[in-house]
């Protein structure tokens, strides 16, 4: 016969185990890519996922972009990745377009890129949208979170700057 005490604890740790998997299957996939072919691979491998994109200062030691921007917007971005973990049909990806020598040259392969060609850090990207934040933009909670949920507006004019073309700017 089995103790009541025993049937608690495997009721506590199977509900436990449950919950856990629950939140698993429910998170938001978030990746890094540091290279143009294994984002043109992402693109390919998910077409029917929402795929957000960050373009931003690869981290130093010091876990900091060497870009100021990407250091102002990186909390921001963060706190709307967390809150919109629960989307499963949702990648985000943070794409890093190198160190200061490399990001300036023109060979880099994101600045080169046929479908982004990213000219500032940070920039952010809903794919299947087309739409993009860029710089100061990112740092707009606001802004971000709207192009997220894929509600930014071009024509609309914020305290980060003006969205013109499926691109915000800081003014």
């Amino acid at each position: 016969m089995i103790s009541i005490q025993l049937m608690q604890n495997l009721k506590r740790h199977f509900f436990s185990f449950k919950n856990s998997f629950i939140l698993q299957t429910k998170r938001m996939k978030q990746i890094s890519i540091d290279d143009s072919q294994k984002l043109d691979n992402l693109i390919k491998e998910n077409e029917d996922k929402k795929l957000i994109l960050l373009f931003t200062g690869t981290k130093k030691a010091n876990g900091k972009s060497w870009c100021p921007d990407c250091v102002v917007a990186d909390p921001i971005i963060e706190s709307v990745v967390k809150e919109t973990t629960e989307d499963q049909n949702m990648i985000f990806a943070t794409v890093m377009v190198g160190d200061l020598p490399s990001w300036k040259s023109s060979d880099n392969g994101f600045r080169k890129h046929p479908k982004f060609a990213i000219n500032c850090v940070p920039t952010l990207v809903n794919v299947p949208l087309n739409i993009r934040l860029e710089e100061g933009g990112c740092a707009d909670k606001t802004l971000v979170k709207k192009l997220f949920e894929g509600t930014l507006e071009t024509g609309v004019t914020s305290k980060a700057g003006t969205c013109v073309d499926g691109v915000c700017r800081l003014r």
